[in-house]
């Protein structure tokens, strides 16, 4: 029998690999092209600022949505493990989801949609508690937004 959450650990561990990835495609980018500041007076009082950067490598849109992904696949599998978890078979796990939603109002409904209810009370009490939704847990809600 596997660990309870072995998937989701997987995926987490995963997006780490890809947060040390980009860190250090980023320190080789700005190794080879460091940004460089210079301010110059202008005729006025003012003193006007130039910053002068070359852009991030193409890949770092590519790595940061690997990270996303992953972190938003474990929410996902949390979920279908918490249902299983619940005594669910695996054709009632079908379409389960971690629920996000954009009003407080509206997670109850979110919760049936996504079929999260199958979890059990106390999971969905914990979720309530994740307040996922716009206004509540911004960083849970920056992920789905991502």
């Amino acid at each position: 029998m596997t660990k309870p959450f072995a998937a989701s650990k997987i995926k987490l561990k995963r997006a780490n690999q890809h947060i040390a990835e980009l860190e250090r495609v980023l320190e080789e980018h700005f190794v080879a092209n460091p940004p460089s500041f210079a301010y110059t007076e202008a005729a006025s009082p003012d003193v006007q600022f130039n910053l002068s950067a070359v852009g991030a490598p193409e890949c770092v849109g590519a790595i940061v949505g690997d990270v996303v992904h992953n972190l938003r696949a474990a929410l996902d599998l949390m979920a279908v493990r918490l249902v299983e978890m619940n005594g669910g078979a695996a054709t009632i796990t079908k379409g389960v989801c971690f629920p996000f939603c954009d009003h407080a109002d509206n997670l109850d409904s979110m919760i049936k949609k996504r079929h999260f209810h199958r979890a059990g009370i106390e999971a969905v009490r914990l979720l309530q508690e994740l307040k996922p939704f716009t206004g509540g847990n911004a960083a849970l809600r920056a992920l789905h937004d991502l």
